[in-house]
């Protein structure tokens, strides 16, 4: 490869002096890095993906068997409410193999963000030695709340409809409470050395103080999966593998830098700060 050689010399009004400007200084001068990043979240995502494109498969035929009136109806809604129990089921391992990969990928993150140098692989699998262990108590406990969540959607779609509210509730809980309170606790595994049980409360701590504008980075998060609603198997394969393949990878850049931000302003200033805005260079 040729080397470009710029035209000025660089200097400090070349380093990015904001999180926005560091975001698409990292995609620019960190490509390389974040390709790998974009390999490895979806080989951790390939067993969700699978599962999900195969229950994903299994629902579709059910509603094409009742429109076309081949089948009785509450024979495939019980199909339908089956493969989905069991897909859920199943993604509770896919979930565990997911929380590996990005247990090692918030070490690589938290130092892209920090614009520290690094040894990838070598801090990948450090990422996984560390913070694994306590990661694991969310990759077991969101997909079981998903499973039993599907089973009460079942119970009160055949049994009491009046509880159908309730089932939204309860998956409205699950995205916007537990999701983003696992992605806090493993960018805040990446940075401190705490014990599970005040890790655990410091980062709902931090939930509650920004909710709502974490809870807009979640919307964006589930936006692409819109396009599941076509109902095109081709069109489901690509949303999934282009979500973990370049989409996803994008939008953690993005979570961790605000997420570095938040924990410079409830954390960091006062505890350590000597990390205060690192990786950016106030002028």
């Amino acid at each position: 490869m040729k080397n470009k050689h710029s035209s000025s010399d660089f200097t400090i009004n070349n380093l990015p002096h904001s999180r926005i400007q560091a975001f698409f200084d990292i995609l620019k001068t960190q490509w390389r890095k974040m390709l790998w990043n974009f390999l490895f979240f979806f080989l951790g995502a390939l067993p969700f993906i699978i599962v999900s494109i195969l229950n994903l498969r299994g629902i579709t035929y059910g509603f094409q068997s009742i429109s076309s009136g081949s089948a009785n109806e509450n024979e495939v809604y019980f199909n339908m409410f089956s493969v989905n129990n069991y897909s859920n089921l199943f993604n509770i391992g896919s979930f565990l193999v997911f929380t590996i990969v990005i247990s090692g990928l918030s070490r690589i993150y938290t130092k892209l963000c920090w614009q520290k140098g690094m040894l990838y692989f070598s801090d990948f699998g450090l990422g996984i030695k560390q913070n694994l262990l306590q990661n694991a108590f969310f990759s077991i406990i969101i997909p079981i709340m998903v499973f039993l969540v599907g089973m009460f959607h079942s119970f009160a779609h055949f049994n009491l409809n009046s509880l159908m509210p309730l089932v939204f509730v309860f998956y409205g809980i699950i995205i916007f409470v537990f999701l983003p309170w696992y992605f806090i606790f493993t960018s805040m595994s990446a940075i401190y050395e705490e014990k599970f049980i005040p890790k655990l409360r410091n980062s709902f701590s931090i939930l509650i103080r920004v909710f709502i504008p974490l809870g807009g980075f979640i919307i964006v998060l589930v936006l692409p999966f819109g396009l599941l609603f076509i109902g095109n198997f081709i069109v489901n394969i690509f949303t999934f593998a282009l979500f973990f393949l370049i989409y996803f990878p994008i939008w953690y850049l993005a979570y961790n830098l605000y997420i570095n931000k938040v924990f410079d302003k409830y954390i960091n200033q006062r505890f350590y700060p000597e990390i205060v805005n690192r990786g950016i260079w106030r002028i």
